[in-house]
């Protein structure tokens, strides 16, 4: 598509409007300042005038473009040259162009609104009440997952490919006879007699043992499984069981001050004169004014004292708990994301009343 709008002072490109146009088509990008009508028919979409007094053969120049990405383009509600910061710098009469004018660019955008997701109660857990229900849910969930975490068995190695599958067999009457029964020596000494001196063939009797047993590879594979899947099992019973925790509910208090009732009160009250001195055609007069000024920031100056003193009770109550979780959130709402301003620190009791928040 078009990289430029009608409102462009050329009609034409030349080397640097070359470069410009690729690069906007590279990037899929749109010069929007070219997109809206400017005030003024001639010259009105300039963005710079060389110090002489008609410029370059009297004509305007732009020279400064406002780029978005095409996505975005519908974003952009209008853009327009201000010469106001021009004239401060150089200390002329607006209608004396020179140098940049500077391109101020509304902009408007949708973003999308992330639904507070209920989180389980993990403080159900300090409970003696709630640690004995997750205990019974953990003995009910470990058994009910008892078929879904199961390792393979190791695999057993084939049996050697003998005539006789390689086990311990009594030679059959008729066939080749086996190795002779061995003498037994005078000075042998008693105990049980082996196979050998039994008369029965062990060969292939190493090899016939081979399929009792599993490969070393294997099995060492199987133990692998066996503590992936217990693993597995642990963490699949652990988020059953946190997920059936009862949900945490959302603070009503506010995290930061904001203006209450009595605040809100004055400027109700303040209105109601406003459209009453707009009746009867009268303007506000400099004392009411600062009448009303008065009385607003006492209303606020107050509330925001008792917004303090709450937020201190609640800050030495969850510190004598043990809560850390509570007193971090409270020491950001004071000092910010970093902590700073002291708010690291650990607090000290008063000398004179021994209390640890004032």
């Amino acid at each position: 598509g078009a990289v430029s709008g009608r409102w462009s002072l050329y009609s034409t490109d030349n080397e640097m409007g070359g470069k410009l146009r690729r690069f906007l088509t590279e990037q899929d990008m749109v010069a929007v300042s070219t997109c809206f009508q400017p005030r003024q028919k001639r010259g009105g979409a300039q963005t710079f005038q060389p110090f002489s007094k008609k410029g370059a053969n009297g004509k305007p120049a732009q020279l400064d473009y406002m780029l978005t990405d095409r996505r975005f383009r519908s974003c952009c509600l209008g853009v327009e040259v201000k010469w106001q910061p021009m004239a401060k710098r150089w200390g002329v009469d607006v209608q004396e162009h020179k140098d940049h004018g500077m391109l101020v660019m509304r902009w408007r955008m949708k973003l999308a609104v992330r639904k507070r997701i209920p989180q389980p109660d993990i403080a159900v857990l300090k409970t003696e009440e709630g640690a004995t229900e997750a205990r019974a849910e953990w003995q009910r969930q470990w058994e009910a997952s008892a078929g879904r975490f199961v390792a393979p068995p190791a695999q057993m190695r084939e049996p050697p490919n003998e005539p006789d599958g390689g086990y311990l067999q009594p030679e059959e009457p008729g066939a080749e006879p086996g190795p002779a029964p061995l003498e037994l020596p005078h000075d042998r000494r008693h105990g049980p007699l082996s196979l050998e001196e039994l008369g029965v063939s062990v060969v292939g009797a190493a090899d016939g043992m081979a399929p009792l047993l599993a490969d070393p590879a294997d099995a060492r594979q199987a133990r692998v499984q066996q503590a992936e899947a217990r693993t597995s099992r642990f963490i699949a019973v652990c988020k059953a069981v946190i997920a059936n925790l009862p949900k945490s509910k959302p603070s009503s208090a506010p995290r930061f001050f904001s203006t209450g009732e009595e605040t809100e009160g004055v400027r109700q009250r303040e209105q109601k004169r406003a459209a009453e001195r707009f009746r009867r055609g009268v303007r506000q007069t400099l004392e009411e004014r600062r009448k009303y000024n008065r009385a607003f920031s006492a209303a606020r100056r107050t509330e925001k004292r008792q917004w303090v003193a709450e937020k201190l009770q609640e800050f030495a109550e969850a510190d004598e708990r043990g809560d850390a979780r509570e007193t971090a959130r409270i020491q950001k709402t004071f000092f910010g994301k970093g902590g700073s301003s002291g708010g690291s620190t650990q607090p000290s009791a008063c000398e004179k009343c021994g209390q640890l928040y004032e």
